[in-house]
């Protein structure tokens, strides 16, 4: 069956007309905002999540900064600013080229050729202001198109001028949860699935670059998306990578699939895997909030241990586990972190002191500083796991103290993050001297009504 051909007349909210008024309204709301803006006046609009990038990326987003007698730039979040799981592919850079963006002119921490604070790290445009109708079409084609982003709802802003409120969520229509609904086509479909997940997850769900939905679970990635060449939905969890003990994946396979039957787990290319279809033809919201709910129990249910059982690695953040064994000892830490560890613990040694066993050079290397913070962030987590075991075990005394382990941990992370924060391209909540957000690379003394610099 496809997409609303040959259905019973089931009732249902015209979703997609609602969708397509609200971005229309939020258009011509941007469009006067962006005129109405004044030199120094900034604006960052932004996908909504429940779970936030690790620093120093940002989520996707649009950056517009007015300056030399009203001229705005514009800036997309280019690849240097963005998770992995986030990227751009390269289709969408040449669409965002199409859209009249130029490319991003250097990488994040170089200087612009020339040394011109002309260009940007950030896909960017330089217009007048009078522009304002095309900057903000320009602008919700991306968010649109580009980051499958369904309602301006799942948006949310910041700016040092006048506020821009984003319409919240309760400006969605609700959907009845028992309510049969046909969609009209993938994108409506889509729709429908990102509405449904977003109070059931307690928040906006996060798309990839193919426009699934991304749920991360502990230590697994949950993607839900309508099944290729059908109307069926299917939730795909990603458990454990770089499986090689297949003879204990059989027993762990059949046990698993003993104790959730409604869902099947299978190995497939040594990666540990569950899956689950859905209907779509009609969709009914309940059958979707539901089999999310039950994959979440059994995600969180079986992380842990298993990633060590089955000589694999947790699937979610790979690339700090491709040198890590599946548990993490004080020796594979950073000695950056192990450094402010041991000082943070003697006393009268002051915050300016500990910094000071950061290497400078080190705030420019993005790439060094997300790996320092992940694996962190994954020694936080195994004292977490670690803690929950011991009281498990009636441990109450060792629970506590490897929960205040985890919690001295945390706060070290936090206090590296401090540390490398000023250069890094962590997003800065706050606005800056200049009246810019921080996010990218502040535009040039001037340009004339065309986007050519002068």
């Amino acid at each position: 069956m496809s997409f609303g051909q040959n259905t019973p007349n089931v009732p249902g909210l015209d979703l997609d007309r609602t969708i397509t008024i609200a971005w229309a309204a939020f258009e011509r709301r941007l469009t006067d905002h962006i005129a109405a803006m004044r030199d120094g006046d900034v604006l960052r609009l932004e996908r909504e999540s429940a779970q936030r990038s690790p620093a120093p990326f940002v989520m996707p987003c649009i950056q517009f900064g007015v300056w030399d007698g009203g001229i705005v730039r514009c800036e997309v979040t280019s690849n240097d600013h963005l998770e992995p799981i986030h990227a751009l592919t390269p289709e969408n850079e040449q669409y965002l080229a199409q859209l009249g963006w130029n490319r991003p002119t250097h990488r994040v921490g170089e200087e612009s050729p020339g040394n011109s604070s002309a260009g940007s790290s950030a896909f960017y445009v330089d217009r007048h202001r009078s522009w304002a109708a095309t900057l903000a079409a320009m602008s919700v084609n991306v968010f649109r198109r580009v980051w499958s982003i369904t309602h301006p709802s799942f948006l949310s802003s910041q700016s040092s001028g006048t506020a821009f409120p984003t319409p919240g969520a309760d400006m969605l229509p609700s959907l009845d949860p028992f309510q049969a609904i046909v969609p009209t086509d993938r994108d409506h479909l889509v729709a429908l699935v990102s509405q449904t997940l977003a109070p059931t997850l307690g928040g906006v769900p996060e798309h990839d670059a193919n426009g699934d939905l991304l749920v991360r679970v502990a230590s697994a990635l949950l993607y839900v998306s309508p099944l290729a060449g059908t109307t069926d939905i299917q939730v795909v969890a990603l458990l454990v990578d770089k499986v090689s003990n297949h003879a204990a994946t059989e027993t762990v396979l059949a046990q698993l699939n003993r104790r959730w039957p409604r869902l099947k787990f299978l190995l497939v290319d040594n990666r540990l895997m569950a899956t689950v279809l859905v209907p779509g033809m009609p969709f009914v919201p309940l059958h979707l909030s539901e089999m999310v709910e039950t994959m979440t129990q059994a995600l969180r249910a079986t992380d842990g241990s298993l990633a060590a059982q089955l000589g694999g690695v947790p699937y979610y953040l790979p690339s700090v586990q491709d040198n890590l064994g599946a548990r993490l000892h004080l020796q594979d830490l950073p000695t950056e972190l192990v450094e402010l560890f041991r000082l943070a613990t003697e006393n009268n040694v002051s915050v300016e002191s500990m910094g000071a066993v950061i290497p400078p050079s080190l705030r420019d290397e993005r790439e060094r500083v997300v790996q320092i913070v992940r694996i962190g962030e994954q020694w936080v987590a195994q004292q977490r796991r670690d803690a929950t075991e011991a009281s498990a075990r009636g441990d109450e005394a060792g629970a506590e103290a490897l929960d205040a382990l985890g919690d001295s941990w945390a706060s070290i992370i936090g206090l590296f993050l401090s540390q490398v924060q000023p250069n890094a391209a962590t997003p800065s909540h706050e606005t800056a001297a200049d009246g810019q957000l921080g996010l990218f690379s502040n535009p040039g003394q001037s340009a004339d009504p065309h986007g050519e610099h002068r």
